[in-house]
C-alpha cells in the first residue's frame, strides 16, 4: 500500500496534550517524552485513524502558506519518524 494512502493513528501506549500550541506525547511503555511543534502539534492532532497521509497533506497545504510539494515530503518525512519513535502507527 502507497503510503499516502495510509491511515495514521496514534499509538495506543502514548499519552498527549496540548499545551501553548506544542503537543507533549509521553511514550508510556519507555516513559519518552516527545514535544511537537505547532506544525508537528497538527499532524499528530490530525493521526486520528480516520484519515489517510494524503487527507493530513491536503489539509496542511488548506492551513499552511507553503508549496504543497514541500508540504507533502515533509508530512511523510515527518510521519515516518514518529512511527519509527513508536508514537504512531500507520
Amino acid at each position: 500500500m502507497n503510503i499516502l494512502e495510509k491511515y495514521p493513528k496514534k499509538d495506543k501506549r502514548t499519552a498527549s496534550r496540548v499545551i501553548d500550541n506544542e503537543a507533549v506525547v509521553v511514550l508510556t511503555h519507555t516513559s519518552v517524552v516527545h514535544t511537537l511543534n505547532d506544525i508537528g502539534t497538527r499532524i499528530w492532532e490530525l493521526c486520528d485513524g480516520s484519515k489517510t497521509v494524503n487527507d493530513i497533506i491536503q489539509a496542511l497545504s488548506g492551513e499552511f502558506d507553503a508549496d504543497t510539494d514541500q508540504i507533502g515530503n515533509d508530512t511523510i518525512e515527518f510521519l515516518t519518524e514518529l512511527e519509527k519513535k513508536e508514537m504512531i502507527v500507520l
